[in-house]
């Protein structure tokens, strides 16, 4: 039964490009050929062989010989000749060659030559010096034009996308505002805002004890970002800016370089669409300009639109032929069809022009039928030219047309009232004056985006990017990729993402210049946060694979198909769905290649809607599609590595820069390194100050200013053999200053920073370090597995490991050299990882958890893990009390663990006296409510008053002497009001009370020393807190037998850690603990046993009152 309802939900609508389709497309053009007589009835016959017939390459019959057309060394970028195939006759001497193509038919042409000529006429692409080769086609014909057409829109997709994501972004644009302002206020002299630092001072002179002011680096440019979204730096931080030696730019100077920040806001508009203008008018490496190939990209989608009509029959083959000749390559006539571009009016406002929205009518026709087409969503087909225009009316098209208009117009598409449409034909070529109208949309957006108030920090670029959006007028295809770069994966209305709710937290810090933070755990946190923030922003392998489905996915084009949301649900009873992402890691990683057989696609993001097969995607095509993401996916992982840390992320609203974040944390971090080791004092202070200045000024160039004591810093390689290419040590660097007998100090991960006498003793060092503990351990992090491994292969093979260590200099920016020297390990272990993988076959789950793993395995984080352990032995060091840190390593345990029983017994659960206040609570309370009688507005704190008791001592005097009146001494006493109602200065009953207030300020008059006397006699806090206690301790009391057990469970923990607090603070002896400890834990009498021979008793201690001239009873 349940493959029966599999075949009645079998596809009706299928990709034009379907194998079937493609079968049945080719018949018919050559029934058309033969019926426009381009071909013989013979030549159709002989062609027809072709049809279902797999062709086989040892085939002696003279069957048609198909071949894919190859111009120059790769398949074209056109989409007219994907999936072109060249038909000859194998037999020698035979001249006539045909040519087969989606949008032409077949062709006849007498030699290959006369082909070659047509093509060059044709097409832009191929020039007087292309070649074009033939590849014979094995096995099915047109399961190999499915893929080729498949592989062809993939990659133009992906080109297409990646060069939409080379727009300049806002940063780009700030910086040239700045650079302009600079320029024009003189100060611009040699200085690149893209590469020239300014430093942040710290300027709380008591914040960080260290030999400079600096806290961190950025570039202008960067800081032209923040001036334009009006971010100011956090209190205690300023700029100190550098001229390209590195002195310190004086005073007046500075400033010019404030006003220009400044200066940013008003100009980043004119810079902005200058560097759009100069991108549209760059030079791609084909020679053709970006704005030629955005021309080129609407031929393609407004052929791929055309090609889908015709195969799901919305448009008859005359109208195709007739809308065909609109694309460059096709000589026909023009005349016979009219285009013409979009305007409405609402309410007799202004015109709004549409962009991406033409209707198409052919005038030589009576009646004439009408297309609009949409770049977007394709055609839609009307009787008549009135029609087409009613529909653009309508109301249900009016929220569309938001879409096709420019962000400045949509108040006016948005208004109630009358809509009017006016037409204006094309003047000249259509894809050109599409490209152009694209294009001028493009500005009046930025022009609009930017005038707009500014908002967050790291929102306002995705904010540029969102107005800078054009992919769904270039082809919609684009937004169905699911891309994290710079756009949102679904399209949607500007307004409702960006509507007056997101002006709230303007004038935030940005988050990569946080507030100052004064202590090492705080900085160490923050840190923390931010390798976080990168952690989230990685895909995974799952992401790759969803990524590389999408390609292929989104060229079926129709509603969006997102990998991630479909599953193969087999045709057994029992057979469970299978999610495509896992279905697709198997195949990669080789744990299964079954092909897929009598099953059916469903779509669910979470579970698998059964009763809803995909009809517009047929097993066969999956097949396809999963062929090709296998050919290619070690290649996508790999880059996905490399590429993540030089481009930016998306992550919802907000713009993400993995790679400056990952700068950030290997900055701050050593910078914290330097803390910790400055107050360990274990490091020559000209160490410190070396890598102080590494830091201060991380270009070459700026430590110039500093003469002979500036420093330079080196990476570390090492070279095994003197055949093979030396290995690079990531996660290591060396300093060295200029001063004649300086010596070395190398940092390396795990192990910080070590200093040298000379520097071959550096190089003895790191290489015994790697021929040991960094070798045979693959957790150390030093170096790249595959290195590692190369290095273990050598050894096995030669039973030796002479390392040759090697340093050079670093010439580039410090932190950014040794960041991308991460990266590289990242990549090329991840690689050997990937490898790895597939020789053991692992299933996909295991292969994601491996891969995964490895993608966010930075190195940052275990120097991070490292100097938090440096920095809580410190703590530790500073805290904890002289008998703790003083004690054996066997009594330390033992405190340990009485803490932690402690914490079980007592900090886990409630106290036995749960819902008793305590005494001071209830003194305080009993006081409060006196007062609430005894006084009006504003009424004493009974905690804000302090009660001082003095005693004067007179002078001795001997005997028969008068005493003198002003006494000798003064010894008080002083306590909260709330304190002295509990026990009254029960040490000392005589002397003077003396009332005051904590906060200085004056008491009520009333408040006198005799009525305070009086009220803590009259209120009575102990009697009234044993009358409180007395019922609710009883042994009748309903939750007795609850307070019994943890009082039972609690007290026994409580008294062996203050005893074993005691013992080690030398106030009790070891027998005298071992007793408590005895007794606690034993309260049995009976079962307890003696300790050191010795038995004890336990018994209640009892007051009895003493008889009159007897000694008391011992107890």
């Amino acid at each position: 039964m349940r493959a029966i309802q599999r075949k009645q939900h079998m596809p009706t609508v299928l990709p034009y490009f379907f194998s079937d389709s493609l079968r049945s497309r080719f018949t018919q053009d050559i029934h058309d050929a033969v019926g426009s007589s381009r071909i013989s009835s013979e030549d159709g016959k002989w062609l027809q062989l072709l049809v279902g017939v797999s062709v086989e390459p040892n085939s002696d019959a003279p069957r048609p010989r198909a071949d894919r057309l190859i111009i120059g060394d790769n398949s074209p970028d056109n989409a007219e000749l994907a999936g072109a195939l060249l038909i000859s006759d194998p037999t020698p001497g035979v001249a006539p060659v045909f040519l087969s193509t989606l949008t032409f038919g077949v062709e006849r042409f007498e030699s290959r030559t006369s082909l070659l000529i047509a093509l060059q006429q044709r097409f832009g692409d191929v020039s007087d010096i292309s070649t074009i080769e033939a590849e014979r086609v094995e096995g099915s014909l047109f399961e190999a034009r499915t893929l080729a057409i498949m592989r062809q829109q993939a990659g133009h997709l992906e080109r297409l996308l990646v060069q939409l994501q080379e727009l300049p972004d806002l940063r780009a644009a700030a910086g040239k505002a700045l650079q302009t302002a600079l320029v024009q206020r003189g100060v611009a002299d040699s200085v690149d805002v893209f590469s020239q630092v300014v430093q942040i001072l710290g300027t709380d002179p008591g914040a960080n004890p260290v030999v400079s002011s600096v806290v961190g680096t950025q570039y202008l440019a960067d800081a032209a970002v923040q001036a334009f979204s009006l971010n100011v730096l956090p209190t205690g931080l300023i700029r100190q800016f550098l001229d390209a030696r590195g002195l310190v730019l004086p005073q007046a100077q500075s400033e010019l370089f404030e006003l220009a920040l400044a200066d940013v806001v008003s100009g980043v508009r004119d810079a902005y669409e200058q560097l759009l203008s100069d991108y549209w008018m760059s030079k791609r490496q084909d020679g053709r300009t970006v704005r030629d190939f955005i021309g080129h990209a609407l031929a393609a989608c407004f052929l791929q639109h055309l090609l889908s009509s015709r195969a799901h029959g919305t448009m008859t083959e005359a109208e195709y032929r007739c809308l065909l000749s609109l694309l460059p390559s096709q000589p026909g006539n023009v005349q016979s069809i009219r285009v013409q571009r979009l305007s409405v009016t609402v309410a007799g406002q202004e015109p709004v022009k549409l962009v991406g929205v033409f209707l198409i009518d052919f005038p030589a026709e009576q009646p004439s039928s009408a297309f609009l087409y949409f770049s977007l969503s394709g055609f839609l087909r009307f009787d008549d030219p009135a029609r087409a225009i009613a529909h653009v009316l309508s109301d249900p098209s009016r929220a569309e047309l938001l879409f096709y208009s420019s962000l400045n117009d949509h108040l006016a598409i948005k208004e109630k009232g009358k809509v009017e449409s006016y037409q204006d034909a094309f003047a000249n070529v259509f894809f050109s004056e599409f490209a152009d109208s694209v294009i001028a949309l493009q500005k009046r957006n930025l022009r609009y985006v930017l005038g707009l108030p500014p908002i967050q920090y790291e929102k306002n670029p995705v904010r540029v990017d969102d107005a800078l959006d054009i992919r769904g007028l270039l082809d919609g295809r684009l937004s169905n990729l699911h891309d994290s770069g710079r756009w949102r994966p679904e399209v949607l209305p500007f307004g409702q993402t960006w509507g007056a709710s997101i002006q709230a937290g303007v004038g935030e810090h940005p988050k990569l210049v946080s507030e100052p933070s004064y202590n090492w755990i705080g900085k160490l946190k923050k840190l923390d946060v931010l390798l976080e923030r990168v952690d989230v922003l990685h895909a995974g392998v799952e992401g790759c694979m969803r990524h590389a489905l999408n390609r292929y996915l989104a060229v079926i084009g129709g509603p969006p198909l997102d990998a991630r949301a479909l599953w193969i649900l087999p045709a057994a009873m029992d057979a469970v769905p299978v999610r495509l992402l896992s279905l697709a890691l198997d195949r990669v990683c080789g744990y299964t290649q079954d092909p897929l057989s009598d099953s059916v696609v469903v779509a669910g993001l979470i579970t698998p809607v059964l009763n809803r097969p995909l009809q517009r995607l047929p097993l066969a095509l999956l097949e396809h599609i999963l062929v090709c993401v296998q050919e290619e996916f070690p290649r996508r992982f790999e880059e996905q590595i490399s590429q993540f840390y030089s481009r930016t992320v998306r992550q919802l609203d907000s713009s993400e820069r993995p790679g400056v974040i990952s700068g950030l944390v290997r900055e701050y971090a050593l910078r914290l390194e330097l803390l910790v080791e400055k107050r360990t004092g274990l490091l020559p202070e000209s160490v410190i100050e070396s890598v102080q200045q590494l830091l201060d000024r991380p270009l070459p160039g700026l430590r110039e200013a500093l003469g002979e004591s500036q420093v330079d810093a080196f990476t570390v390689s090492v070279q095994f053999d003197p055949e093979s290419p030396a290995i690079q040590v990531p996660n290591a660097f060396v300093i060295n200053n200029r001063l004649a007998h300086s010596s070395p100090a190398l940092w390396v991960l795990s192990k910080g920073l070590v200093c040298f006498e000379t520097l071959q003793a550096l190089k003895d060092y790191v290489a015994a370090r790697l021929t040991g503990f960094e070798l045979v351990s693959h957790l150390s992090g030093v170096l790249a597995e595959p290195d590692r491994q190369r290095l273990l292969d050598h050894r096995t093979r030669t039973g030796t490991l002479d390392l040759k260590v090697k340093l050079q200099r670093i010439e580039e920016h410090f932190i950014e050299t040794l960041q991308r020297g991460e990266v590289e390990r990242q990549r090329s272990t991840v690689a050997y990882l990937y490898q790895q993988a597939v020789t053991w076959r692992v299933p996909s789950e295991l292969f994601v958890n491996l891969l995964s793993a490895g993608e966010r395995d930075d190195r940052n984080r275990q120097a991070l893990g490292y100097l938090g352990v440096a920095i809580q032995f410190i703590i530790y060091k500073a805290i904890v009390p002289s008998w703790v840190s003083e004690a054996s390593g066997t009594d330390q345990i033992t405190l340990v663990n009485a803490l932690q029983r402690f914490y079980v017994t007592c900090v886990g659960q409630k106290d036995f006296l749960f819902d008793i206040p305590s005494l001071y609570d209830y003194s305080c309370e009993r006081l409060k409510s006196r007062f609430n009688t005894d006084f009006t507005e504003p009424r004493p704190d009974p905690e804000s008053v302090r009660v001082t008791m003095a005693h004067y001592i007179p002078v001795p005097v001997a005997p028969g002497q008068t005493p003198q009146s002003i006494p000798a001494a003064t010894q008080s006493v002083s306590e909260t009001l709330v304190e002295y109602a509990i026990d009254r200065f029960l040490s000392r009953q005589d002397g003077v009370i003396l009332l005051s207030s904590a906060d200085d300020k004056p008491l009520n008059a009333s408040l006198t020393p005799a009525y305070v006397r009086d009220l803590v006699r009259s209120l009575d806090i102990a009697a009234g807190y044993r009358s409180m206690l007395e019922p609710i301790l009883a042994a009748t009391a309903p939750d007795y037998l609850k307070r019994r057990k943890l009082f039972v469970d609690q007290i026994p923990s409580l008294d062996i850690l203050r005893a074993f607090a005691l013992r080690l603070k030398n106030e009790l002896s070891e027998q005298a603990y071992t007793v408590i400890e005895n007794v606690l834990d034993m309260p049995d009498a009976i079962a307890r046993l003696p300790v050191n021979g010795c038995k004890m008793v336990f018994s209640p201690l009892q007051l009895l009152p003493a008889k009159e001239g007897c000694e008391p009873p011992r107890v």
